[in-house]
């Protein structure tokens, strides 16, 4: 099968889960064409090898050639799209985005370069998915949507109606699965789990702690991550006399702010925040650490919150033990006192105490630890799982059609 994957940006650091299952399909035979709205940030992240990959070019020249080919051959599908998107709720900068999107992927028809399309693929519901669902209007062709979160930026009319079109909707947690079978309005839902190469992944060597108690955090610098209350627990330890590191490695918004308060704390020099760095460099710190910890929490702002994030599912492969919330879909890996620990989002309190436990009961954490390997094992293999997703869009190919 020929997909087409509908992507923010790439290469991109936080997004390996998308481009792992791009290279398995690649390397199980299947053509991938990637449609990029915009360069990566930083130029790194995993790349796909065997895959195509083209701009979703967003400018004057390409919107005013779309909105010509839009009205001077399907007028129709025109003003369907423009009333969807110009008549939602979501926020006005947010529909001019999707209106730029809807434009250049009408620009952008070239990229198919005379070849068929079976499938169109995008993960997040936001404008990925807005845009696959735009480029399944222009080619007829059908398209699927994972949602790694329960959260959307977009209007619930327009999100609805986005997810409602999809063939295929695909959840990666049980918690994505329920909600998105509520706005699919009951309609088919498969579970998907980002999966790893699990048999590549370097395993923690089994031992305690040295005379350093090694605390690792990985992710994106933004609220619901929760990094601020482990500096804030991490300082509570040490001002009573436990002897840590705190590496945090992740770029966002909340840089400043964090490093504003590591430097308020006891002992700032054993807070170190690394910014952004390239998936090896974080597969080794999975394997140095002592623990991992997410601290993940519901942003008092926006109410986003976390699905599963995957560096729970690599650190979880690399056999390094692991705290976290019972937020968003956390707990289908890490599952109290079993796997891991969970501890109270928002608490410090809590958080110190998890961290006491780790280095106090370390060969309990260790076998928690495995146990959590056992299960990625188990079910977050890749291959399985993008099995599972072929097996699904096939189907669809072979027997639906996009809907409106």
């Amino acid at each position: 099968m020929r997909f087409v994957y509908v992507v923010s940006q790439y290469p991109a650091r936080s997004e390996t889960f998308i481009a792992r299952e791009m290279q398995q399909l690649v390397d199980a035979g299947h053509e991938v064409d990637i449609l990029r709205m915009r360069w990566s940030d930083t130029r790194d992240g995993l790349r796909v090898t065997g895959a195509r990959v083209s701009p979703v070019l967003i400018g004057p020249r390409a919107l005013t050639r779309g909105l010509s080919h839009a009205l001077g051959n399907r007028p129709w599908h025109a003003v369907r799209i423009l009333k969807s998107l110009l008549g939602s709720e979501t926020r006005l900068g947010i529909r001019v985005r999707l209106l730029g999107v809807w434009l250049a992927m009408l620009s952008g028809r070239a990229w198919l370069n005379g070849r068929s399309v079976d499938h169109i693929r995008a993960h997040l519901v936001d404008m990925e998915a807005a845009g696959a669902w735009c480029l399944s209007q222009i080619t007829d062709r059908p398209f699927s949507i994972t949602a790694q979160t329960t959260t959307c930026r977009l209007d619930e009319t327009l999100m609805r109606r986005i997810l409602r079109a999809a063939s295929v909707g695909v959840a990666t947690t049980d918690q994505t699965s329920q909600w998105l079978t509520h706005w699919r309005d009951d309609r088919p839902v498969v579970t998907v789990r980002s999966g790893l190469p699990v048999t590549d992944v370097e395993q923690r060597v089994p031992d305690r702690p040295g005379e350093t108690f090694r605390v690792l955090a990985v992710g994106r610098l933004i609220p619901k991550k929760g990094f601020d209350l482990l500096l804030r627990a991490c300082n509570r330890l040490l001002q009573n006399g436990v002897n840590l590191r705190l590496d945090v490695y992740g770029e966002g918004p909340e840089r400043e702010r964090l490093k504003t308060i590591a430097s308020r704390l006891t002992a700032p020099d054993r807070i170190h925040l690394h910014g952004a760095a390239t998936y090896d460099t974080v597969r080794a710190a999975y394997a140095d650490a002592d623990v991992l910890v997410m601290p993940s929490r519901r942003d008092p702002e926006t109410a986003d919150k976390d699905g599963l994030p995957n560096v729970l599912i690599e650190s979880a492969a690399a056999m390094c033990p692991v705290i976290g919330t019972p937020i968003g879909g956390i707990t289908d890996l890490v599952r109290d006192g079993e796997t891991g620990l969970i501890v109270a989002p928002e608490d410090v309190d809590a958080l110190v105490q998890g961290l006491r436990n780790v280095l106090g009961e370390y060969g309990a954490a260790l076998r928690r630890a495995a146990r959590a390997r056992q299960i990625v094992e188990d079910r977050y293999c890749l291959e399985t799982e993008v099995s599972r997703l072929v097996t699904a869009v096939q189907h669809v190919v072979d027997h639906a059609h996009p809907g409106a």
